[in-house]
């Protein structure tokens, strides 16, 4: 469901299992590349990226915002992806109250 004015979408098993949240990229990105940013879920970003890195992804500085961390890298088609903890920072039923609050939001601002 979209909300108007959300530009982040956070995709979720009802039982739990994979969760990927998806955002524009950045205003910068060049044509003929993907203009949707892959965020992958990790609990752990700082030892994601050492990991990552020996495997031969090299990510970028780790940043922290609001209780999460997360850190970027291009594939290697040159597209922008993320690693953060924003899923893991907060338990999932807490996001699935989130998301239905913001489901009930946009259903009571769109009558039909």
């Amino acid at each position: 469901m979209r909300v108007p004015g959300d530009r982040i979408v956070e995709l979720f098993a009802p039982d739990g299992g994979a969760a990927i949240m998806l955002h524009p990229a950045a205003k910068g990105q060049r044509g003929g590349q993907s203009v949707i940013k892959l965020v992958f879920d990790v609990e752990d970003v700082e030892a994601f990226c050492p990991r990552s890195h020996e495997n031969g992804l090299e990510f970028g500085p780790i940043h922290r915002a609001d209780g999460f961390h997360f850190a970027n890298a291009k594939d290697p088609c040159q597209n922008s992806i993320s690693v953060s903890s924003a899923l893991s920072a907060k338990p999932i039923e807490e996001r699935r109250q989130v998301t239905r609050r913001r489901r009930r939001g946009a259903e009571c601002s769109n009558p039909r």
